[in-house]
Formats: C-alpha cells, sequence, structure tokens
C-alpha cells in the first residue's frame, strides 16, 4: 500500500524573437567562436568576459557520461551532488547560489521554474550528442535576465554531418554500472539531424552506515535521448529543431542516509524539452532574424510505499 506520493509537474511555454540567431557550429569557421558572451558569434580573440569552452574533443577524451562531472573541472564552478548517482546535483558559480546560474542547451532554459529558487538538476543530465558547452562567468543579467546573476552554462549539441554514420559504445563497471551509448547522423544538402540514446543503470551503494547494519543498495537508472534536426529550404532560411528527453529512477534513504534503509523510497524524474526556431539571413547576414518557440515540461515524483521498518512515513 503506497503511504506517501509527493508530485509536481510545470510546463513552461515560451515564444521568442531576436535579432540574432545564437547557433553555430564551430565548423563553419576555423576561427574559435563563443556565442554565450554576447548572445551572438564572436570570436574568443574579441570576448572581454570571463569564459571556459569544452570542446567537442575534450568531452570525447575525458570519457565522462555527465555534464556535472567534466564541469568539475571549470574553474569558478562547484558540483556539490547530494548522496550517490542520481542524487540532486547543484552548480555553483563563482560563489553565486546554484539558482542564479543560467543554464540553456541549443537556447532552451532548462532551468526548473517548479522549484522556488528555479535551480537546474544536474543528476539526469548526459553528455551524448553534446558538441561544446560554454561557460560565462560573472554576472549577465544586462543579457540573460535575473536567473544569470552568477554566469552562464550553454550546452550546445551536435548537427548531423554529411553522409551518414552510426556510432553504438558499451561499458561495464563497479557496483553494478552498465552503460549503452548510439548516435546516429544523417547529412544531405537541405537538412541534416543528429540522434543520441544513453542507457544508464547502477546497483549503487547504500547512503547509510552499513556499519550499522544498513546493506539495501541506493540504484539508480537513466534514459536520455536528444535529437537535433537541420531544414534548409533556401539558403537563406534555416529552421533548426531540438529535442530532449530524460527519464530517472533513484533509490533513496531517508534524510541522506541518517535514519538507516529505506527500501521504498524511489524518487523519479522525467524531462522534456524542444524547440524549434526559424532563422533567416539577409544582406550577407548582416541581419539574421530568429523567430521561434520553446517547451520546458518537468515532473518529478517522490513515492515512499510502507514497509515494517518505516510505517506512517
Amino acid at each position: 500500500m503506497r503511504n506517501a506520493m509527493n508530485g509536481c509537474g510545470l510546463l513552461g511555454l515560451a515564444l521568442f524573437c531576436s535579432l540574432a540567431s545564437v547557433d553555430i557550429t564551430a565548423a563553419d569557421s576555423e576561427v574559435p567562436i563563443v556565442v554565450t558572451a554576447h548572445r551572438s558569434v564572436t570570436p574568443q580573440s574579441k570576448v572581454g568576459s570571463s569564459f571556459t569552452v569544452i570542446t567537442e574533443e575534450q568531452i570525447e577524451q575525458s570519457q565522462r557520461t555527465h555534464v556535472s562531472e567534466i564541469l568539475r573541472d571549470v574553474p569558478g564552478i562547484d558540483v556539490v551532488r547530494s548522496g550517490g548517482r542520481g542524487g540532486n546535483t547543484s552548480i555553483f558559480l563563482r560563489g553565486a547560489n546554484s539558482e542564479q546560474t543560467l543554464v540553456l542547451l541549443d537556447g532552451i532554459e532548462l532551468n526548473n521554474p517548479g522549484n522556488p529558487a528555479r535551480a537546474f538538476n544536474f543528476a539526469d543530465l548526459t553528455l551524448e550528442n553534446v558538441e561544446r558547452i560554454e561557460i560565462l562567468r560573472g554576472p549577465q543579467s544586462g543579457l540573460y535576465g535575473s536567473d544569470a546573476i552568477g554566469g552562464v552554462i550553454n550546452i550546445i549539441t551536435k548537427t548531423g554531418e554529411k553522409g551518414t554514420s552510426a556510432e553504438v559504445s558499451s561499458e561495464a563497471g563497479s557496483f553494478d554500472r552498465y552503460v549503452q551509448r548510439a548516435r546516429v547522423s544523417h547529412g544531405v544538402q537541405g537538412g541534416n539531424l543528429s540522434l543520441g540514446v544513453t542507457r544508464e543503470d547502477e546497483g549503487g551503494i547504500s547512503a547509510a552506515e552499513e556499519r550499522d547494519g544498513n546493506s539495501e543498495d541506493d540504484g539508480f537508472e537513466n534514459t536520455s535521448v536528444t535529437l537535433r534536426a537541420q531544414l534548409q529550404p533556401s539558403e537563406t532560411l534555416t529552421i533548426d529543431n531540438t529535442f530532449r528527453y530524460n527519464r530517472s529512477s533513484t533509490d533513496l534513504d531517508n534524510a541522506g542516509g541518517f535514519l538507516g534503509d529505506d527500501p521504498n523510497r524511489e524518487l523519479d524524474n522525467e524531462q522534456l524539452f524542444w524547440r524549434t526556431a526559424a532563422s533567416a539571413r539577409f544582406f550577407d547576414g548582416v541581419w539574421t532574424p530568429t523567430v521561434g518557440v520553446s517547451l520546458s515540461d518537468h515532473e518529478f515524483t517522490d513515492r515512499n510505499d510502507s514497509d515494517p521498518a518505516h510505517v506512517g512515513e
């Protein structure tokens, strides 16, 4: 019998229009660029703000699976995770509170509007299909609003390469950890797409002290799907689509393990992000208006069924 269930779901819909497109792939120019600092394509040598760019090559060489893991190596960032894998993971940029860092995915605001502080939980955000990550440190509220007092983390996904390619990988590790990844890329004249899928399963360990008789492992499972598709019906028009879906389930103990194992407590987290934007190029790229719509859907449920050791919780 279910003893307690707390759930929260929130749907956000945003319409935006800008005078400059903020999406570009590094392959479009031999000069290293940054799009986060000025909300437009800017050579790194002309950016006065403090920023870090994590490239695709660095992501591949790191062998990390989650965005929070690779952000640990960035100066000025502190990553705090509550409990084991799947526990709430917060980012503190230059000492600012976690809710003061704006997190973007191809222009989609990932900050959770259902959280009283509007902070984003990085626990389930994997690195599949990510081309690069731009971290802009320092107050950026003039460009991005009050959510960017501490800075901005902008995650840019891959576009499809010319032709067709596919990648599949699998790994296994201690504590019954298994990870499977797959990516398909396809590009032709007039359009391209890049699809990435990651599946994680981990038996975990108990967050409660084993010497106190706690032996129930806190497992974690996560499925992530990322799609980036672009259509170019003409030389002056580009329609860009981004889709991201995360679904995870995490075993929790009471009060972070201080009160011992709780074999029935489980946190389910589901996130859906979508954005479609149309960009035009006029006067040899001098004027590039962009108009689009984005969707953010966060749903989380904390379940705790009764058991003989935890009646009435």
